[in-house]
């Protein structure tokens, strides 16, 4: 936007009516006045509600003038309106009373917006500038509540020449008044005034030129601070899918693992009814070994008895006839001896082949026992390859030597893995450390780990917390959130302590754990 035209405007005092005059300073107010940064666009539009055409059509002779202009890089368009429905897309608007518009409807009309409302001869106080005509020189007020209220701010200069009084405005009122009583249409400026305006808006240019380049640098810094921030961001959302997908990997692993212990249940139920069996096969074996040795005592003594008998009968051939019922007697004796070693013999078969059956029975046991031994090595690897991953999270003990030096960490999970796991973070100048316990044991307590573990990460290089305190609060919403996604209820905790030291002071906050 030009500089002020005061210099343009004393030359052309004697043949400028009022509304070009008052169009010269509506169109230099923009260099005075600052909008919101939110409001800046490359196009400058000034509106004159309906009614002045003294004042649209000098305002547009100014912007062509101005556009022609090739130092300049904004555009500046001038409108008439007829109604108020865009009067909020102007950053000017002037108006008098000649457009038979209420003020207060006028003022309605730009709630909300930066639009700077430029009146003619309207009571004090109303407008945000309010613009009269006296003998000597163009006067205004300037409501400085209402340019507050639009979100604006006014330069040094533009203070001075307003009127910021009510009293004074009345002052400069009752002269227009006489003046038009006079019928003294004429308009000097004072050269005096002139030459400390222009020295003033010298010096307000420089300032307002210094900021610009002020503003610039911190835009500079503001793109290089959102890029920085763009690959934090990227690098934490890639290590977050990386967590994930050890997450999946380590619930495969768990899902497996339950699978197989609970194959394994199955198999050491199945053999404990076969070993069950196996004894009480032995047990009755060994009372058929029992009962067949018996039987071969009693045909031991039967043919000894036999043995004895044929000798009696040797020596007692004289008396055959009378001792024939006698060896009739022991002929059916031994027939029944005979029986008897003959069902014993079969019970004795019938014994080794349950013993060669149970025999096979026990190599089939042997065989899932290997089996068992098998799943069991898989479910140690897949337990070894877990522990792994929790200590992946453990920071190494280089890093405690570096933050913590003469320290020393003693870790001894009860399991192979476990909830149990400690933690340090440098941030700025402060050092960060803790001990945690989360609730579960084996898996449960080293998924729960990763998870807490996790959001002590987040809590301080996300949101960039170094108090205790604070760092627990957040790292408590992390983990709630995270159980909020499943679909079932999940329970788990930890309990925790956790430092910040920096130099020589240490602050503590705890959770179920104190000092």
């Amino acid at each position: 936007m030009s500089c002020f035209f005061l210099q343009e405007l004393a030359s052309r005092q004697n043949r400028d009516t009022n509304g070009e005059i008052k169009a010269v300073f509506v169109y230099n107010f923009s260099k005075y006045i600052e909008w919101p940064v939110d409001a800046y666009t490359d196009t400058f539009r000034i509106a004159v509600l309906v009614g002045n055409k003294t004042v649209f059509n000098a305002l547009q002779k100014m912007a062509v003038k101005h556009n022609k202009n090739k130092n300049y890089t904004n555009h500046v368009v001038i409108s008439e309106l007829t109604n108020l429905e865009s009067v909020k897309e102007n950053k000017i608007v002037y108006f008098d009373k000649s457009c038979n518009t209420e003020l207060a409807v006028i003022n309605d009309s730009i709630k909300g917006s930066s639009t700077l409302l430029v009146s003619d001869n309207y009571p004090y106080g109303k407008p945000l500038i309010n613009m009269i005509v006296t003998k000597n020189r163009v006067r205004f007020e300037l409501s400085e509540e209402r340019v507050k209220r639009a979100n604006l701010k006014v330069s040094k200069l533009l203070k001075n020449l307003a009127i910021l009084t009510e009293t004074e405005w009345n002052s400069v009122l009752e002269k227009v008044e006489n003046l038009a009583d006079s019928d003294d249409e004429t308009i000097t400026i004072d050269t005096k005034d002139l030459n400390e305006i222009i020295g003033v808006q010298k010096e307000l240019l420089d300032e307002i030129e210094n900021n610009k380049k002020r503003l610039q640098e911190q835009i500079d810094k503001l793109d290089e601070q959102e890029s920085h921030l763009t690959k934090h961001r990227k690098s934490i959302i890639e290590k977050k899918n990386m967590i994930e997908d050890q997450k999946i990997l380590l619930q495969e692993q768990i899902e497996k693992m339950d699978h197989q212990e609970k194959g394994i249940l199955e198999m050491s139920n199945e053999m404990d009814d076969q070993q069950d069996q196996l004894e009480i096969d032995e047990k009755r074996l060994a009372e058929i070994r029992s009962e067949y040795s018996e039987v071969e005592d009693v045909l031991k003594s039967t043919e000894e008895l036999v043995q004895r008998r044929e000798v009696e009968i040797q020596n007692q051939k004289g008396d055959i006839s009378e001792k024939a019922g006698e060896i009739e007697r022991q002929r059916t004796l031994i027939a029944l001896a005979v029986g008897s070693i003959l069902v014993i013999s079969a019970l004795g078969f019938w014994a080794l082949h349950s013993y060669r059956q149970k025999k096979k029975a026990n190599v089939l046991v042997l065989a899932q026992k290997a089996e068992i031994e098998e799943a069991h090595k898989e479910i140690t690897d897949s337990i070894a390859s877990a522990q792994r991953i929790q200590k992946a999270i453990l920071p190494p003990d280089r890093m405690v030597n570096e933050y913590l030096p003469n320290s020393f960490v003693m870790y001894q999970p009860k399991d192979v893995v476990a909830g149990d796991f400690y933690w340090i973070h440098k941030k700025d100048n402060k050092i960060l450390f803790a001990a945690a316990d989360c609730t579960g044991h084996e898996a449960p307590g080293a998924m729960m780990s990763v998870l807490c573990n996790n959001a002590l990460n987040r809590s301080v290089r996300e949101y960039s917390l170094t108090d205790p305190g604070q760092t627990l609060d957040k790292t408590r919403e992390i983990v709630i959130e995270e159980f909020e996604k499943a679909d079932d209820d999940v329970k788990g905790g930890m309990d925790i302590c956790l430092c910040s030291l920096e130099g020589n002071k240490l602050k503590f906050a705890g959770a179920y754990n104190p000092l």
